[in-house]
């Protein structure tokens, strides 16, 4: 667990993207992590919190309204094995800001979307 919390550390603390105020994690930054048996759950970690993040800023913005869900049965271990295979498999897109390529992995893989499509999804 120590190994883990200091990979993350090292992450944000490495961060080549400024923006942010040292909170700007590129793929660059969490790949390495993402990909060491020893300090992936550093990323499994990062993962979560950027989809609870995600989940409650859309909350947040709607008054408490539930808007976007994750499909049920998926697990945090499956995004970020979608979010790491997004990685490995786009190098070139590695510079940019790794929460937004957890979210946009998520939805394009169809396990983060609007509650509303899941309803929509049972009547049919």
């Amino acid at each position: 667990f120590k190994n883990t919390i200091t990979a993350a550390a090292l992450a944000a603390s490495t961060s080549t993207a400024h923006a942010g105020a040292g909170f700007d994690i590129t793929g660059n930054d969490i790949y390495p992590i993402c990909t060491n048996p020893a300090t992936e759950m550093a990323c499994t970690m990062f993962v979560a919190g950027v989809i609870k993040g995600y989940l409650s800023a859309a909350a947040i913005e709607t008054s408490g309204e539930i808007t976007y869900c994750v499909r049920p049965g998926v697990t945090v271990q499956q995004i970020k094995d979608i979010f790491v295979k997004k990685l490995r498999e786009t190098p070139k897109l590695r510079d940019l800001d790794a929460s937004i390529k957890v979210y946009t992995s998520a939805k394009r893989a169809g396990v983060l979307y609007k509650c509303d499509e899941l309803t929509r999804r049972r009547k049919n």
